[in-house]
């Protein structure tokens, strides 16, 4: 948490990763994103382990190469579950990519790095240990520079501590704004509950996000 004069600086925390609960971000622009999401997640938690927590479902822009291409690709429907997984997080991770191929997604190193996705699933983190190889780096590098994952994550883990930088997710919040990054964030939808979070997609964002 921040003070009153803005210190951000990690403090000390009780806050510790379970080793087999896995922080997994969902995304998804193409199609269905509302129904891909669901399914998603459907098939994670049959598939990989029991889907213990899960976000609102977030209405965000899609990041892009730069200004030009601005409004070229359509919103994206995000959105931050709790996987509890009996596996590795290297395995993990490729059982989720293997989810993400059951999906429809094909990942190919000569597409762009922003293109529109019809489903795209990031293992965000998994216990206290850190992983740096060649297909796989946990905590994920991205976390604290992406508000539509920062601010789900935050609704399911609201403790939550980057197990590397000790920084608690609301002071990663904190330096986003600080630092004048984009929000991205449109608007949001009412918690899933679980375990009936398979529910109509239909108008899912009836609120304006503060």
């Amino acid at each position: 948490m921040t003070d009153e004069t803005g210190d951000t600086t990690p403090k000390s925390r009780p806050f510790r990763l379970a080793p087999q609960h896995a922080y997994i971000a969902l995304g998804a622009n193409l199609g269905s994103p509302n129904k891909k999401l669901i399914d998603t997640i459907d098939a994670i938690d049959q598939r990989i382990g029991r889907v213990i927590r899960v976000s609102s479902f977030y209405l965000t822009t899609p990041l892009t190469e730069g200004p030009a291409e601005e409004g070229s690709y359509p919103n994206y429907v995000n959105a931050v579950i709790i996987c509890a997984s009996p596996y590795t997080p290297e395995d993990t991770f490729h059982r989720l990519m293997q989810v993400e191929k059951e999906m429809g997604r094909t990942r190919s190193s000569g597409k762009k790095r922003w293109e529109a996705r019809i489903i795209d699933i990031d293992l965000l983190a998994m216990g206290e240990r850190g992983i740096s190889s060649k297909q796989l780096t946990l905590p994920h590098p991205c976390i604290a520079s992406r508000d539509f994952v920062l601010y789900p994550l935050r609704e399911i883990e609201p403790a939550f501590v980057h197990p590397v930088t000790l920084k608690s997710v609301d002071q990663m919040i904190f330096e986003y704004h600080a630092r004048g990054l984009p929000l991205r964030i449109i608007s949001r939808a009412e918690p899933l509950s679980l375990p009936g979070f398979i529910r109509s997609s239909e108008d899912i964002f009836p609120e304006t996000f503060h």
